[in-house]
């Protein structure tokens, strides 16, 4: 498996995308990465026996090396416009501020 790298935002970053903000709301994603769909090609990545036989995920399974990487794009792409003005997003954590 190739690790990907995408990298989470810094934390002195969001910070600054924080200043001058006056509402705040935080959100968290509850069980984030089980929301993503593994392509059927590649569940077999993910195959694990157990006393009753072998199994596998079919969505993503908070663990695997390129999950949070994953994760982490897909949120940025689903609030991409946003990100900038309105939220904040690490991993499955988002804040939304009003000014």
């Amino acid at each position: 498996m190739i690790k990907d790298s995408y990298p989470p935002p810094r934390i002195d970053d969001t910070l600054v995308a924080l200043n001058g903000s006056q509402w705040f709301s935080t959100l968290n994603l509850k069980s984030g990465s089980w929301q993503v769909e593994i392509r059927p090609e590649d569940r077999e990545k993910t195959v694990f026996t157990t006393g009753q036989g072998f199994c596998q995920f079919k969505v993503m399974p908070f663990g695997l090396c390129n999950a949070p990487d994953t994760f982490e794009r897909l949120t940025e792409t689903v609030l991409r416009g946003l990100t900038s003005e309105a939220c904040s997003v690490y991993l499955d954590d988002i804040i939304i501020v009003g000014r």
